[in-house]
């Protein structure tokens, strides 16, 4: 989301959690959660020199650490 801050997309991902929880959709053949849930990345460019190469790579990290986690989140990559 260009010019979305950390906190911003926060907020931005806690809000499309909530709708797709609020949707109720069933998921029958999953054998983690009975309803459709979704996990989420998170990176920010505070610099602004990343390229995008980059950041897609640091939301996938984030991405994955947030499904290892327990998923149905969002993760804000950090450099570990």
């Amino acid at each position: 989301m260009p010019d979305t801050d950390e906190s911003g997309a926060i907020h931005m991902a806690c809000r499309i959690l909530d709708h797709v929880r609020n949707l109720n959709i069933l998921h029958e053949k999953s054998s983690v959660e009975d309803r459709v849930t979704i996990s989420l990345g998170l990176t920010s460019d505070k610099s602004g020199k990343e390229d995008h190469e980059t950041l897609i790579r640091d939301a996938d990290i984030a991405l994955i650490r947030a499904k290892s986690k327990g998923k149905n989140r969002y993760e804000v990559f950090s450099p570990q």
